[in-house]
């Protein structure tokens, strides 16, 4: 089985991480790798990250990130944003992507085509794309409390939303037959 997780409001607590940004009033503007030396973006991550990737040591794990475009260094900021987080060091690697994240799954299913794949991604319009080109895929809506919502679709009623990444590990179990 392979897990393939979006990083912000998945792994990541994008949202908070943003407000104590602004909060820090530094001169680095934002969507620059200099603004993450303000706060320690290690201390975002969801704390039922390291357990999650603790219990599925037998299975690889993949980061998928899409770039948000902040200038010409939004590649540079979401790639370090991603390392600091520590969240590398225990994946089998990291996804970024400028376009749709339906290439880095169809990429992945190239490379893997006899393993299991569960997508996890708090944007609906991410999975419901992945889902259309790629049915094989096992697509999670991930609904942190207290994340913003940012997807423009509702997921449908066949969608499995878990709220943690350990709730995620009591469900997997249905997507792996």
């Amino acid at each position: 089985m392979i897990f393939v997780l979006d990083f912000d409001r998945t792994l990541f607590m994008t949202d908070a991480h943003s407000r104590a940004l602004r909060d820090a009033k530094s001169d680095a503007p934002i969507g620059t790798p200099q603004v993450l030396d303000i706060v320690d973006v290690h201390a975002f991550l969801y704390d039922d990250v390291r357990a999650f990737f603790d219990a599925t040591q037998g299975s690889k794990k993949y980061i998928v990130s899409a770039v948000t475009w902040y200038g010409p260094t939004s590649e540079q900021y979401q790639e370090e944003k991603i390392r600091r987080s520590g969240v590398t060091a225990l994946a089998d690697g990291v996804l970024l992507t400028n376009e749709s994240k339906v290439a880095a799954l169809i990429e992945l299913s190239l490379r893997f085509p006899d393993e299991i794949l569960v997508f996890v991604d708090d944007m609906v319009d991410h999975l419901v794309a992945v889902q259309a080109a790629l049915p094989r895929v096992h697509c999670i809506h991930m609904s942190r409390d207290g994340a913003e919502q940012k997807s423009t679709v509702a997921a449908p009623e066949h969608m499995i939303t878990v709220h943690t990444l350990t709730e995620l590990l009591h469900d997997v179990s249905a997507v792996a037959v």
